[in-house]
């Protein structure tokens, strides 16, 4: 009997049970070549909020995101192939979208592939924040701009962005071998679960969402009696862009809050969060043991952020 298999889980979406001799890189401020084990390298930020960061040690958040000055054009991506770009995550005010300007080339084009208002390509065209749930894009509480199209290149990819304004402009991006320093370096939690801005919308709260690959379905608010803390869970899948491995893999969270303003301006310090992970993969026979991991503390009172 002949039966149809069932569809795929997006269309850009390869088998994750198929080995593959491809690789995985993320092209971003905190990594600009994408090169294994140099992410988070910065000493300094060269973008206006690095004041924050100066307290904090290296391999920290120093480095997330550019400035854009006005009237001026940037290139943010030029990676050489072949490759397939598979997931974007950028992120700028809402009313920053029509005057920014996406320009794609590929393989030393003269002219570019894609051209448009950044806006217009991740469905703001209105220039505010809206929620879009797609297998290809989706935007995210309060304005994470997430692609899944697929886009292969094979000999070089190059990105830039205008600025048609005449006001500066800041912004995160991100394209997606163990060490001491990542090879994937995100910009902040809610960055890469897909959203931005602290998932703030309206403006003093909290915003739950769940798409195909990212979401933060449940946020546990204070109620006054039982509930004392406010609680999230977040997920995301590494389907359309899944992260390959050959050896071993090593992901870890920086927990990073506000220490109090110096002179009216903004400080960064490291914290101490409860946080439980569930993670999912394929990998050959046979498999490893499931062992302690030596880096785990048990939580203890004396251990609890509490200031």
């Amino acid at each position: 009997m002949h039966t149809t298999p069932p569809p795929p889980p997006g269309p850009s979406a390869p088998d994750l049970t198929v080995l593959s001799d491809a690789r995985t890189f993320s092209i971003s401020a905190e990594n600009p070549t994408g090169a294994p084990g140099q992410g988070g390298r910065a000493e300094h930020g060269e973008h206006e909020t690095a004041w924050a960061s100066r307290e904090l040690p290296l391999g920290w958040k120093k480095s997330p995101c550019i400035d854009l000055p006005g009237r001026s054009t940037r290139t943010f991506v030029d990676v050489e192939g072949p490759g397939i770009i598979q997931h974007m995550w950028i992120t700028v005010l809402p009313e920053h979208l029509r005057s920014l300007v996406l320009r794609v080339f590929w393989d030393d084009e003269a002219e570019p592939s894609i051209e448009v208002p950044l806006g217009d390509f991740f469905c703001q065209g209105w220039a505010r924040f809206a929620p879009v749930t797609s297998q290809m894009v989706t935007v995210a509480p309060a304005g994470g701009l997430n692609c899944y199209w697929p886009m292969p290149f094979s000999r070089r990819a190059r990105m830039e962005i205008e600025n048609l304004s005449t006001e500066p402009v800041e912004g995160g991006e991100g394209l997606e071998a163990p060490s001491i320093f990542p090879t994937i370096c995100g910009t902040g939690t809610e960055d890469y679960v897909g959203g931005a801005w602290a998932f703030e919308h309206p403006a003093g709260a909290y915003a739950e969402y769940s798409t195909p690959y990212l979401g933060m379905p449940q946020v546990i608010r204070p109620d006054g009696f039982g509930d004392s803390l406010t609680r999230f869970g977040l997920y995301r899948w590494h389907v359309p862009d899944p992260i390959r491995f050959r050896e071993r893999i090593r992901v870890t969270v920086q927990a990073l809050g506000f220490a109090r303003p110096v002179d009216g301006r903004v400080r960064y310090r490291p914290l101490r969060e409860d946080v439980a992970t569930t993670a999912f993969w394929y990998q050959t026979e046979p498999h490893a043991p499931f062992v302690e991991d030596p880096h785990r503390q048990a939580p203890t009172w004396d251990g609890m952020d509490v200031t």
